[in-house]
């Protein structure tokens, strides 16, 4: 069988969210005045995988407002600072093509 498409989710296999994703919430956070504590990074790590605002409103304990105005502040940080790629993910896209497979990226809802 020739593989002619590869379908990736961007969000962990591409891009390197986990890490860089907590540091980013406890900063916003704290531009919030929204308390930051072990207690709630080890919730947003134990539900991470959830969808952006889903994930605030459940893993910080606010109001689905709250974590609507949160997430456009976390949307427009990730325009101007890309969070960096996996390791070799450039690469291995790059293979791809030369070796004519398309790579696309999984589609997802949003919230909203």
């Amino acid at each position: 069988m020739k593989i002619r498409v590869a379908i990736f989710d961007f969000d962990g296999p591409i891009n390197d969210s986990f890490r860089e994703g907590l540091r980013r919430i406890e900063v916003l956070c704290g531009i919030n005045k929204i308390e930051f504590n072990r207690e709630k990074r080890q919730r947003l790590i134990r539900i991470w995988g959830e969808s952006g605002i889903g994930l605030l409103e459940e893993g910080l304990g606010i109001s689905n407002d709250l974590a609507r105005e949160i997430y456009s502040q976390w949307e427009v940080w990730d325009l101007i600072m890309p969070i960096p790629l996996i390791p070799g993910a450039r690469e291995t896209l790059y293979w791809n093509r030369k070796n004519k497979i398309l790579n696309t990226l999984q589609k997802y809802l949003r919230d909203f």
